[in-house]
């Protein structure tokens, strides 16, 4: 729990590890001495909409764990109160879910990885044209599906390229396709 003006009265053991600090290193330091400048400022905004607001609010915030990476967190912040009712600071309860949302990252990724899936295999079931169907594949990959660049090759018998399509490779895309087109496969 913090001051009006940003410094530490306290804290528990397990914010303390979360910082990498012992609580008595904290005691007494504002929040710019314990974090980054840009996450100090929107700390200090936060605390000053809570301390307007005079109710607790809850927020998804950037952090910096005690090994100096970027965490994400869940913050509940509220105003504290002395006897007569005036707002002294703000305390608050942090709950990392950097953890969380790498998951859920992954669940997204995947589901769209699904979708592509479905899609290919959809238009494989459609399509009699090999050209549109490699085409169209690329194209539902890439521009449907998130990823960064698709390649699709038809191969013969003796695994000699007979058609090929790429979408989003660029210049780096210059030398496998001169090997596809010689009719080899990089």
């Amino acid at each position: 729990y913090r001051t009006v003006e940003g410094v530490y009265l306290g804290c528990n053991r397990g914010f303390a590890e979360f910082l990498g600090r012992s609580e008595e290193d904290i005691v007494g330091k504002a929040i710019a001495d314990l974090a980054p400048a840009d996450l100090a400022r929107q700390y200090a905004e936060t605390d000053a909409a809570v301390l307007r607001a005079g109710c607790a609010q809850v927020s998804e915030v950037d952090a910096v764990g005690g090994d100096g990476t970027r965490r994400r967190a869940l913050v509940r912040k509220a105003p504290f109160r002395d006897p007569d009712g005036v707002r002294q600071g703000v305390v608050g309860a942090i709950l990392d879910i950097t953890e969380l949302k790498e998951a859920q990252a992954r669940v997204s990724h995947l589901n769209n990885v699904l979708r592509a899936i479905r899609d290919v295999n959809q238009l494989i079931v459609r399509e009699h044209n090999r050209e549109t169907l490699i085409r169209e594949g690329c194209r539902l990959l890439v521009g449907s599906r998130g990823y960064a660049a698709a390649l699709l090759v038809l191969t013969d018998a003796d695994d000699h390229p007979t058609a090929w399509v790429c979408e989003g490779m660029g210049e780096a895309m210059q030398a496998m396709a001169a090997s596809l087109d010689r009719g080899d496969l990089p």
